[in-house]
């Protein structure tokens, strides 16, 4: 058997390597193929191959279980596509063409993220002004509640002071009433007791003129010392 270039154990293979490889394996390359195209040794590719079949991660590794993953998942579908979309490249052809990619990928991130950065920060800066405008609104509306409470304490107050006034005068009122309607009822009552005097008078005046014109009629002369009495007798004979 002739000697091959292609590297054992000794030689650490890449993730990228790695991944080429598991790239091949799932576009249904022999392992025969994958040693030709990667020059990396048939037993490192079959373990690489068995490894990741055991584990589901490419970067899996018994010796350095705690190596950190270089490809992402988003590196992880490029690095396939570019495998599958070119399976007569090497590896070193395809590692620059991956590094491209990645490299204008990156970019492309980078811009995104700046531009979020710049989003985020706007949004943010938004953010602590609606904050501000949020305590300023709730600082102003303990000032209004304060307001309303204390219009609420004076109008209970106001109301309570004038309803005990209100009731003062209500009661003052009521007396007045009925003082005013004994005084009309004594008025009534003077004014029938009157017009009964009145009459009495009317009366009494007609009676002094039928007396007088009598008297003046037949020059009657009554003694004084028989009186008042004695003088109506002698008038109610002559009548």
């Amino acid at each position: 058997m002739s000697k091959d270039t292609s590297r054992g154990r000794g030689k650490d293979v890449s993730l990228f390597e790695k991944a080429q490889i598991i790239c091949m394996h799932q576009a249904e390359k022999t392992s025969k193929e994958i040693v030709e195209t990667t020059k990396i040794g048939l037993r490192t590719v079959q373990r690489i191959i068995k490894n990741w079949k055991d584990s589901g991660d490419p970067s899996y590794s018994r010796k350095k279980c705690g190596r950190k993953k270089i490809l992402n998942d988003r590196d992880w579908r490029s690095l396939k596509r570019l495998v599958k979309s070119n399976r007569r490249k090497t590896t070193v052809e395809l590692r620059a063409m991956f590094n491209s990619e990645s490299k204008s990928i990156s970019t492309e991130l980078n811009r995104e993220v700046y531009s979020g950065a710049e989003q985020l920060q706007s949004v943010s800066n938004e953010l602590t002004d609606l904050k501000r405008s949020a305590q300023a609104l709730e600082i102003e509306l303990q000032s209004q509640l304060s307001l309303k409470s204390a219009l609420e304490n004076t109008l209970a107050d106001t109301e309570a002071t004038f309803g005990s006034q209100l009731a003062q005068l209500q009661a003052i009122i009521d007396n007045i009433e009925a003082q005013l309607g004994q005084i009309r009822s004594d008025l009534e009552r003077q004014n029938n007791e009157y017009k009964i005097l009145m009459d009495q008078k009317t009366h009494l005046e007609m009676e002094i003129a039928t007396y007088k014109q009598l008297l003046d009629g037949h020059d009657i002369h009554v003694p004084h010392l028989y009186g008042t009495e004695h003088k109506d007798k002698l008038l109610h004979s002559k009548c």
